[in-house]
């Protein structure tokens, strides 16, 4: 278990593993020389097929380690700033200041992060907790929200919905307390068989999270339908950090990313991803791995079968038919712009799951 975070460490964490007084070094060139944009308003998928995005080649560039993540966001925040994404500065600066904290609230330490000049802004975007606020305030059906990351972020998110709670944010308010997670779940990958360790985590001292080895053997999860399941059982909101390493080290392939567990069969439970790094394509963009759970006893041996024998891997293509009911690709410039993102996104998976003939 982990406490609140304290008051002096409540502002999230600004990344890792770079000098943050070497500024030069933001100040280089971010892309090869070789490099030109293809489109000049942004888009979700890529405008032509061998395309690549900035995000992905700055990725392949500097993250090495997990640790790197913290210098990727750093160094893709100064995209604008450079010559190679001067173009895009009004775009930029239009929805930053969306998210400006709104004056005269008070700023409050676990739910702003601070900018240039002086500026706050809001640390998670506002859509967020308009979800949380509707969430609460509806009785048509039980709810959990999972904040599954590949960061070190769970603590800091947990802890501005208990700043919620209290009634603190700025422009949303609960219509109830919502219940919030008392510890961080790590959420591993293995070639090996099972190929699945899911287990109460433990904080290291340089922030990562990893399986706490002292976990017993009724917290610990291998097989996915008993992930699943779990997940199903869950009220309010909770953490867990997903195994980065594993999809470094298969070189971004989709096939070791972070599992998605649908079961088209359970009209009990509905399952949403949401994540803006939805991508199909072979640039290693794509962080979901699909994978469709089969009735217990139903297992079947065969090459499209994960490590664990209760599901099958969907194909890309077969993926896809399920995206907007069981997965949603986040459009970020959207989800700043309107509030009601998320609700209207999930009312629609909710209507589109509904018209599903039974199997």
């Amino acid at each position: 278990m982990f406490p609140p975070v304290p008051e002096e460490r409540a502002i999230p964490y600004l990344g890792e593993n770079y000098n943050p007084q070497d500024a030069d070094f933001f100040k280089r060139p971010l892309l090869p020389a070789t490099w030109q944009p293809v489109n000049s308003s942004p888009s979700l998928r890529p405008p032509y097929s061998d395309a690549i995005s900035v995000y992905k080649i700055t990725e392949l560039r500097l993250v090495k380690r997990p640790e790197d993540r913290g210098l990727l966001r750093r160094r893709l925040g100064t995209f604008t700033e450079n010559p190679e994404g001067s173009e895009y500065a009004g775009l930029f600066r239009y929805h930053l200041e969306l998210l400006r904290w709104p004056e005269p609230c008070t700023a409050i330490p676990g739910l702003f992060v601070n900018g240039k000049e002086g500026r706050i802004y809001h640390y998670i975007v506002p859509a967020f907790f308009r979800l949380l606020t509707w969430l609460t305030g509806q009785s048509e059906f039980d709810y959990a929200i999972l904040i599954r990351t590949y960061g070190r972020d769970v603590p800091h998110i947990l802890n501005a919905v208990r700043l919620y709670n209290e009634g603190l944010h700025p422009t949303e308010l609960p219509g109830r307390p919502i219940p919030v997670g008392s510890r961080c779940w790590c959420l591993d990958r293995f070639d090996a068989r099972p190929g699945f360790l899911y287990a109460p985590g433990e904080c290291l001292p340089d922030g990562r999270f990893r399986p706490r080895q002292e976990s017993g053997a009724e917290e610990t999860m291998t097989r996915p339908r008993d992930i699943y399941e779990t997940w199903c059982r869950l009220e309010g909101v909770h953490g867990v950090v997903d195994d980065f390493a594993y999809w470094h080290a298969h070189c971004y392939h989709h096939t070791a990313a972070k599992p998605h567990w649908i079961d088209p069969g359970d009209r009990e439970h509905h399952h949403i991803l949401f994540d803006d790094n939805i991508r199909f394509e072979a640039d290693g963009s794509n962080v979901i791995d699909i994978q469709r759970l089969l009735p217990r006893g139903d297992g079947v041996v065969g090459e499209t079968d994960v490590e664990a024998d209760d599901c099958v891997r969907l194909t890309p293509d077969q993926a896809e038919t399920w995206e907007g009911i069981f997965y949603v690709q986040n459009d970020l410039l959207a989800i700043i712009r309107d509030p009601d993102y998320f609700i209207k996104a999930i009312k629609d998976c909710i209507h589109k799951y509904t018209k599903l003939e039974p199997e």
